[in-house]
C-alpha cells in the first residue's frame, strides 16, 4: 500500500525518509511524545487517504526505545464520501431550479396575464391601477426570493451592536405588517418581563430572522384572524438541542445568562413526523402551496451565528411556538 519500492535501503535510516507526512508524524510520536488516534492524512506519494494512529515503544525499564504506527486505507471511502457529496450538491441544486422555477412562474402568470389585457384595457383607469399594483406585487416577491437565495452564497458577516429586545421585537412587527398582510386581520401581542432586556446582535440580520419566524406563523393560521404572542424574559436554562457548534459561536466559554423569547401562533400546529423530524429547518421544507421554504432556513443560521439557539414548540390544534434562544448583553458597570 505504501509503495515502498520507490524508498529502498530504509532499515537504519531515519524515519522521516518515510512518504511525508508518515515519517513527521511518528518522529513526532517519538520524540514529543505525540500520539494520534485514527488521524486522517493524505500521502501525495501514494495518493491514498490514510487513518493513522502512533504510540511510542519502550523497553523494560519503561524508557522509550522507538515508535509505532498502525494505519487503514480510506480512500475507498473517502472516494464514496466525495461521491455523496457530489450526489447531494446535484440534489440541491435540483430543488433550488425546482422551486425557483415554480415560485418565477407563479410571479410571472398575472403579469403576462394583465399585460394580454394591457392593449384593450389600458383607457379603463381602474385596470391601471390593478395592473401597477399586481406588476410591483409579483417584482418585490421575486426581489425578496433573489435575496433568499442569494443569502446561502455568501458568508455572514454579523456588525454587532448592544440593542434593546423590546425595540427590535418592535420594529420587526412593523416591518411584517408593512410587507405583507395589509390585507388581514392579525393581532399582535407583546409582552417583555423587562423593558430593558438588551441583546448584542447585528440589527439588520436579526430583525430579518424574527420576521421569517413571525411570517411564517402568521401564515400558518389559513382562515381565521391571526393571533400572535410575543413574550420575552431571561433564563438560564437551555434546551437540550443547543448544539456543540453554537456553542462554538458564543464569545465566551462561561455560563451565560440568555433571553427567551417566545413566538406563540393561534395555527392548527405542524404535523408530528414533522416535529419528530425536526426537518421544519430543511432547506426548501414548506407546508404552503406558495414560497420557496428557505425563511426558517436562514432564521436558524442567523440565531446560531449570534451564538443563540431556535426550539420549535407544536401539538397539533393547539398552534406552534418557535422559542429563541439569544445570550443576554449587560452593558459593563
Amino acid at each position: 500500500m505504501l509503495n515502498l519500492d520507490e524508498y529502498p535501503n530504509l532499515t537504519g535510516k531515519d524515519m522521516r525518509k518515510l512518504p511525508s507526512p508518515l515519517g513527521d508524524l511518528l518522529f513526532e510520536t517519538l520524540t514529543q511524545g505525540t500520539l494520534y488516534e485514527r488521524k486522517e492524512v493524505y500521502v501525495p506519494a501514494i495518493k491514498h487517504w490514510l487513518g493513522v494512529s502512533t504510540s511510542q515503544v519502550k523497553n523494560a525499564k519503561g524508557e522509550v526505545s522507538g515508535s509505532m504506527m498502525i494505519f487503514t486505507d480510506l480512500t475507498p471511502i473517502k472516494y464514496l464520501q466525495e461521491q455523496k457529496e457530489k450526489a447531494q450538491k446535484r440534489d440541491f441544486l435540483a430543488q433550488v431550479a425546482v422551486r425557483f422555477s415554480q415560485e418565477l412562474r407563479n410571479s410571472l402568470v398575472p403579469i403576462k396575464s394583465l399585460a394580454e389585457l394591457l392593449p384593450s384595457k389600458y383607457v379603463d383607469e381602474e385596470f391601471r391601477k390593478r395592473l401597477f399594483s399586481v406588476v410591483t406585487k409579483e417584482i418585490e416577491r421575486i426581489d425578496n426570493l433573489i435575496e433568499r437565495l442569494v443569502f446561502f452564497s455568501q458568508p455572514l458577516h454579523l456588525d454587532k451592536a448592544a440593542e434593546s429586545l423590546p425595540s427590535l421585537i418592535t420594529e420587526t412587527l412593523e416591518n411584517v405588517k408593512k410587507k405583507t398582510f395589509t390585507k388581514r386581520e392579525v393581532q399582535l401581542n407583546i409582552n417583555c418581563k423587562e423593558e430593558n432586556l438588551q441583546v448584542y446582535v447585528d440589527k439588520k440580520a436579526i430583525i430579518e430572522a424574527f420576521g421569517h419566524i413571525v411570517s411564517n406563523s402568521i401564515e400558518a393560521v389559513a382562515e381565521e384572524a391571526a393571533k400572535i404572542d410575543i413574550n420575552c424574559e431571561t433564563t438560564d436554562k437551555l434546551p437540550d438541542t443547543f448544539s456543540v457548534r453554537t456553542r462554538k459561536k458564543m464569545v465566551s466559554q462561561e455560563p451565560t445568562e440568555y433571553v427567551k423569547i417566545e413566538i406563540r401562533d393561534n395555527g392548527p400546529g405542524l404535523p408530528a413526523k414533522n416535529m419528530d423530524k425536526n426537518n421544519i429547518f430543511d432547506p426548501f421544507f414548506t407546508t404552503k402551496n406558495r414560497g420557496i421554504g428557505l425563511g426558517l432556513t436562514i432564521s436558524q443560521s442567523i440565531i446560531e451565528e449570534h451564538g443563540g439557539c431556535i426550539v420549535p414548540l407544536s401539538e397539533q390544534g393547539k398552534g406552534t411556538t418557535m422559542v429563541v434562544y439569544l445570550p443576554r448583553y449587560r452593558p459593563p458597570l
